[in-house]
C-alpha cells in the first residue's frame, strides 16, 4: 500500500511535504523533486483516477502561459493515481484586491485570455473562482483545475462529467443542468472581477454588468472581456503618472549699456551660467 504522508516518496524522487487541500475524490500536496517544489494531486478513488487522467489529457491540448494543468499521470499497483504540476506559492486571486487597480485589472485580463484559449479549443472551464486562480512567486495569475471542465463537442475521453460545480459561481444555465457553453465562464468571470477588483472604473463596471446578463447570448466573449480589462488596466496605469512639469529658465536680464552704435548687446557670462536646465519631473 502506497503511503500518503509527509516524507513519503510517491514516485521516484518525488517526496510529499505538506497537504494543501482535501476534496471528495482526492488530495493536493506540496511535494519536492530534488530541491524543486511541485504540486501533486493524489486519488485512490477509481472515478477520481478517471477524471484525473482526463484532466491530464485535456491539458496536453493546451499551451498558454497563464494555464497550469496536471501532467505525468501514473497509477500505482494499489490503485493510487497521481499527477504533477508546477507549485504556485503566491496565494489565490483574492490577493489581487490588495494591489493597485492597474495591477489587478491587468491580472484579470490575463485570466480572460486564458479562458479565451480554452474556448478556442472547445473547452469550458465551468469552475472559475478565486481559489482556481493561483499566483506564482512574481504575482502572476495562473488558471488551474480542469477537473469539471466541459467540452463543446464529444468529449475526447469518452467520459460524461456531471456535477462537481461550485454553486456560488455556477451560471444559471449550469444550475439548470444545461450543456457547457463559454457563457458559463463569462458569468463566473464577472463574479471574479467584481470580487477582486472592487475599485473598478466605469468601463469595467459596465463589463461586469454585461457578463452577468441573464441572457447568456448577451454576455461578452472572453476575448472581448480581455480587451476591455487590458484597456482599463492601461488607463489606470497611465493615470498614476503625472504629466512632466517644465521648469522655467532663469536668465539674468541684459544690463542696459550706453555705447557706440556699432557695439552689439551682449549676454553677461553670469546670466548664461545662471540659466537653469530643463528637467521633467515624474512623481
Amino acid at each position: 500500500m502506497t503511503t500518503v504522508a509527509p516524507g513519503a516518496e510517491v514516485a521516484p524522487g518525488l517526496v510529499l511535504r505538506e497537504r494543501l487541500s482535501r476534496g471528495v475524490l482526492g488530495e493536493t500536496w506540496r511535494a519536492e523533486r530534488g530541491l524543486q517544489p511541485v504540486a501533486v494531486k493524489l486519488t485512490a478513488d477509481p472515478q477520481g483516477a478517471l477524471l484525473l487522467e482526463r484532466e491530464c489529457r485535456l491539458g496536453e491540448t493546451l499551451a498558454h502561459p497563464r494555464l497550469v494543468t496536471w501532467g505525468g499521470f501514473m497509477v500505482h499497483a494499489d490503485g493510487l493515481a497521481l499527477a504533477q504540476a508546477p507549485f504556485l506559492p503566491g496565494g489565490d486571486a483574492r490577493a489581487l484586491a490588495a494591489r493597485t487597480p492597474a495591477e489587478a485589472l491587468g491580472a484579470l485580463a490575463e485570466v480572460a485570455d486564458a479562458l479565451a484559449h480554452l474556448h478556442a479549443r472547445g473547452i469550458v472551464h465551468r469552475d472559475l473562482k478565486p481559489a482556481n486562480v493561483l499566483l506564482d512567486a512574481e504575482g502572476r495569475p495562473h488558471l488551474i483545475d480542469l477537473s469539471v471542465a466541459g467540452t463543446l463537442g464529444p468529449d475526447p475521453s469518452g467520459l460524461q462529467v456531471e456535477g462537481g460545480l461550485t454553486p456560488s459561481v455556477a451560471s444559471p444555465e449550469q444550475r439548470a443542468g444545461q450543456p457547457a457553453q463559454p457563457a458559463d465562464d463569462a458569468w463566473a468571470l464577472g463574479l471574479l472581477v467584481r470580487e477582486v477588483a472592487p475599485r473598478m472604473p466605469a468601463r469595467v463596471s459596465a463589463l461586469v454588468e454585461q457578463l452577468l446578463d441573464d441572457d447568456p447570448r448577451a454576455r461578452p466573449t472572453a476575448e472581448a472581456a480581455r480587451d476591455v480589462l487590458r484597456r482599463a488596466a492601461h488607463e489606470a496605469a497611465v493615470s498614476l503618472v503625472p504629466p512632466p512639469r517644465a521648469v522655467a529658465a532663469r536668465v539674468a536680464p541684459i544690463p542696459a549699456r550706453v555705447g557706440s552704435a556699432a557695439e552689439a548687446p551682449r549676454v553677461s557670462a553670469a546670466g548664461a551660467a545662471g540659466a537653469a536646465p530643463w528637467r521633467a519631473r515624474l512623481g
